[in-house]
């Protein structure tokens, strides 16, 4: 998974205000399309051990591309919309999810998300700090990881999850934006009291159902 996301690098910047001082976006919708459809493909195992799971590949695989396209796409648009400040912590937070769902399956996965989220945080903090937009260019390579790890916690238990589940893993960060869409005219206190709330929310769920509530032993 790790070539896909060096590629990231490359795609550009998710806020075009960074840079240029216009309120508009550098993303590529064409450059992101085929990254988060290499990044799908590289996150499916191969192989004559994964076999039995090569019938779930295809849905897996679009419901991971339209996830990182999505996301990405969302968290631009409201990175344009005065968060280019905090927008990252939005992105941190959807790293949450995915790393309760890589405790649940496999140690090495869940310090590679660990790893991730320290670096995003450090970003973070450090744009906050020094009120640096360029910052925001990580969001889009962070959804791309969060991602990854769902697929990696996919296909590395044997535990049948809801889909439920994996929907709000993969759509935190579209839903905050989608509600901080209709909150755009409120005071930032407010948009980020919410979109904490809800990315709270998400995390504490995904907590509570992979790694804290009981389940049948044998």
């Amino acid at each position: 998974m790790i070539w896909p996301l060096i590629a990231w690098s490359f795609i550009g910047s998710p806020t075009g205000e960074a840079i240029s001082g216009s309120p508009r976006s550098t993303l590529s919708p064409i450059l992101l399309a085929i990254a988060a459809a290499a990044t799908a493909a590289f996150c499916l195992p191969r192989g004559e051990a994964w076999e039995d799971t090569y019938s779930v590949h295809g849905p897996v695989g679009v419901a991971l591309m339209l996830s990182i396209f999505v996301n990405a796409w969302s968290l631009d648009a409201m990175a344009r919309r005065g968060t280019e400040r905090w927008v990252l912590l939005v992105a941190l937070a959807s790293l949450g999810g995915p790393i309760a769902l890589a405790a649940s399956t496999y140690a090495s996965l869940t310090e590679w998300g660990l790893a991730m989220a320290s670096a995003t945080l450090a970003i973070t903090i450090g744009g906050l700090l020094v009120r640096n937009r360029l910052a925001t260019t990580s969001i889009a390579i962070v959804v791309a990881g969060s991602a990854c790890l769902v697929a990696g916690g996919r296909f590395q238990t044997y535990e049948d999850h809801p889909l439920w589940l994996y929907a709000l893993l993969l759509s935190l960060p579209s839903v905050i934006a989608f509600v901080d869409y209709f909150l755009k005219s409120r005071s930032t206190a407010v948009r980020v009291v919410v979109a904490a709330i809800l990315s709270a929310a998400t995390i504490a769920t995904s907590v509570w159902f992979l790694l804290i509530r009981e389940t049948e032993t044998w």
